[in-house]
């Protein structure tokens, strides 16, 4: 499996965008928006601890890519469909942080999707993508 996409890379990548979300969790004029901070600000290092340590809990999507589409409101973006080894199916976008590997992105390909579960400041729970492996050809 070749690892295509890590928020780790990400975030050296996109330092701005760990600034950004620290902003709004630690903003109280915005009640409604963010991240709750409950397992630390994200991107620090208790955070990142955390995250490796299980304490921030995970879901893993497994399966075969059977489709490739476009999607969003102008289809400006490509996603794909997960056909999970449970037999239940799985869409996201087809994230990577280097452009040349979104080649790897092809139906009957085996995928892994590891994603973590944060709590919001509203109280419900979003899960964000940590990494995405995708077979190599």
């Amino acid at each position: 499996m070749k690892k295509i996409y890590s928020l780790e890379i990400e975030h050296e990548d996109n330092p701005g965008t760990v600034e950004l979300t620290q902003k709004l969790t630690l903003d109280k004029s915005r009640p409604a928006m963010g991240l709750a901070g409950t397992y630390g600000l994200y991107g620090s290092s208790k955070w990142w601890e955390n995250l490796y340590s299980g304490k921030i809990p995970k879901r893993i999507y497994e399966g075969t890519i059977e489709d490739i589409h476009f999607s969003g409101m102008n289809n400006e973006s490509k996603s794909f469909t997960l056909r999970l080894n449970d037999g239940e199916s799985y869409n996201y976008s087809c994230e990577v942080n280097r452009k040349r590997n979104m080649k790897h992105y092809q139906v009957g390909r085996k995928v892994k999707v590891i994603e973590f579960i944060e709590n919001m400041k509203t109280g419900g729970d979003h899960e964000f993508v940590w990494s995405i492996e995708i077979e190599n050809a």
